[in-house]
C-alpha cells in the first residue's frame, strides 16, 4: 500500500493537496474513494472533484457537522455521485470536535 502524507499548510518545496492528489491520480487508476472529514463544502467537493479527474464509481464520505460549517449543499451533492454512501457525524454532545483530513483513493486492479 502506498501512502502519502501531506502537510497542511505550504513549506517550502511542498505541493498543496490539489497538487498531490492530481499527481497521484495521473499515474494510477483508482475506482474506489473513502472521505472523512471535518467539514464539507461545494467548492471543496467541487475542487476535489477536478483534482481526481472524476469521482470514483464507488466512494464512502464521512461528513463532520461541529461548528456548523459543512454546507447542506455539499451533503446534497455528495448523494448526487453515482455509487456514493454519505454519512455526517457530530460530536458536539459529547463535548469533543470531530475533525479528521483523510482521502483513502483504493484500486481494485493493484
Amino acid at each position: 500500500m502506498k501512502q502519502r502524507l501531506v502537510v497542511q499548510g505550504l513549506t517550502k518545496g511542498s505541493k498543496s493537496l490539489f497538487d498531490e492528489i492530481a499527481e497521484v491520480t495521473q499515474t494510477s487508476q483508482f475506482d474506489r474513494l473513502n472521505v472523512a472529514v471535518a467539514y464539507a463544502t461545494i467548492d471543496g467537493i467541487r475542487t476535489l472533484e477536478e483534482a481526481l479527474g472524476g469521482i470514483p464509481e464507488k466512494s464512502q464520505w464521512l461528513i463532520g457537522l461541529d461548528d456548523a460549517i459543512t454546507q447542506p449543499g455539499a451533503i446534497e451533492l455528495i448523494k448526487t455521485f453515482q455509487g456514493s454512501e454519505v454519512k455526517v457525524i457530530s460530536f458536539t454532545n459529547e463535548k469533543r470536535r470531530f475533525h479528521p483530513k483523510l482521502y483513502h483513493l483504493w484500486s481494485s486492479a493493484n
